[in-house]
């Protein structure tokens, strides 16, 4: 599957591409204990992602991949902490170039449910330097330091 969104990619059919790839993700995590061992499965999923990063920056055409990031951000926190710091590395890699203000409010409203919270910090983190929100970073950090 993951080899034929690559070749959907290359026929510019990017949001089928990308949408298969969402769905191998989303499936292995959430169906972890059904599918292939730790190991295999991590390197699948790094595999799926950096697919995914790459067709996004190869695409003809600016692709728009808020939702996907919405419903990855979401599954971070829904997850075995094991997944969580790959998703937030991921989605620190692929929203370079995306507005994150909808993101950064998930994170704020959601970071005490965090199966890992140093991860989605060093998320938000990111994300407000990004957008160059500097005070609410430091702030952030400040809350951090204290805990």
């Amino acid at each position: 599957m993951r080899q034929q969104a690559e070749f959907l990619a290359q026929l510019d059919e990017t949001e089928r591409a990308l949408s298969i790839l969402h769905a191998l993700i989303h499936q292995s995590i959430v169906r972890y204990s059904h599918t292939l061992d730790n190991n295999e499965l991590l390197q699948f999923i790094d595999e799926c992602t950096t697919s995914f990063t790459q067709i996004t920056v190869d695409a003809p055409e600016p692709v728009t991949i808020q939702e996907h990031c919405q419903m990855l951000l979401q599954l971070s926190f829904d997850v075995e902490d094991i997944f969580t710091s790959i998703l937030t590395y991921f989605l620190e890699r692929l929203c370079s170039t995306q507005e994150t203000a909808d993101l950064q409010v998930v994170i704020e409203q959601n970071l005490d449910k965090s199966p890992d919270r140093q991860a989605h910090v060093h998320l938000l983190l990111r994300l407000y330097v990004q957008s160059r929100r500097t005070e609410d970073g430091l702030r952030l950090a400040q809350s951090e330091r204290e805990r």
